[in-house]
């Protein structure tokens, strides 16, 4: 490896966001199969990292609500979990959605995704443990499939569809795989992670364009006098593909015009 390519892979542990969920992962995997290749009991590892179903033994290892969605024990469980991970969290960081969202959507997904689990525990008896961060990843994923929404990505063999599509395709192969081989608690923790994206994406949504729509519908005098004749035009064309295609459907720069009038008329005085 090269200085250069080492700088990079540095740079980007220290800045991506994706890139630091992906490593904790990856480093929680090679831990658990290196103890365990120690001669750690099978049990310690699970009592240490997954969350238990019943809900006194959850309440007394409450650190497993958070330890469990960056805990994979199967290579390909770990290999599907990071692929889906990164490809939306790559198209989110490069149509500029902060990092700190997606480890929001991560974490938020996760959280619901453990409480669920303990509450099919109560009602269903279970005595199983959970492992893994489906929940969290696809939470991710619905949270870019609102946020992005209409915007096309290209993609080989596959053209260039929409990310609200890529994103429903992808939940309901996950769900219909948990479905037919880990039975309904384990269904309903996924389900509960992608609604937990899905609402998400909806709130942020709503926040980016919640100041533009006041104003608009203001229509106040001051508004009127800081801008131009071209920036009235310009925020009138971004408000109208907001409201057709979502906020995922505009360009960088239009998002980037977007913010800079969103500051402005936050800023002015009543």
């Amino acid at each position: 490896m090269t200085s250069t390519t080492s700088d990079a892979w540095l740079r980007a542990l220290r800045t991506d966001r994706v890139w630091q969920l992906m490593m904790l992962n990856l480093a929680v995997f090679v831990a658990l199969h290196v103890l365990a290749w120690c001669g750690v009991a099978d049990t310690a590892l699970a009592a240490a990292t997954a969350l238990p179903a019943r809900p006194v033994a959850a309440l007394t290892h409450a650190w497993t609500a958070v330890t469990y969605m960056f805990t994979q024990w199967d290579f390909f469980h770990l290999v599907f979990n990071m692929m889906w991970l990164w490809l939306f969290g790559l198209m989110m960081t490069r149509l500029m959605t902060p990092g700190r969202q997606i480890v929001v959507a991560y974490v938020v997904g996760g959280l619901v995704g453990a409480a669920v689990w303990v509450i099919c525990g109560a009602f269903f008896h279970a005595q199983g443990i959970l492992l893994g961060s489906s929940a969290a990843v696809l939470a991710v994923v619905a949270y870019g499939g609102i946020t992005l929404g209409r915007t096309r990505i290209p993609l080989v063999l596959f053209g260039a569809p929409q990310v609200r599509w890529l994103a429903l395709v992808v939940i309901i192969l996950c769900l219909l795989t948990d479905g037919t081989t880990q039975g309904i608690p384990t269904l309903a923790v996924h389900c509960s992670g992608a609604i937990a994206g899905v609402l998400l994406g909806l709130w942020q949504r709503r926040r980016a364009i919640r100041p533009l729509r006041r104003a608009a519908a203001a229509k106040e005098p001051p508004f009127k006098a800081e801008f131009t004749a071209d920036d009235e035009a310009a925020l009138d064309a971004i408000l109208d593909k907001v409201r057709t295609g979502g906020y995922g459907a505009l360009s960088p720069a239009e998002k980037k015009r977007l913010f800079s009038l969103s500051s402005r008329i936050t800023r002015r005085k009543p």
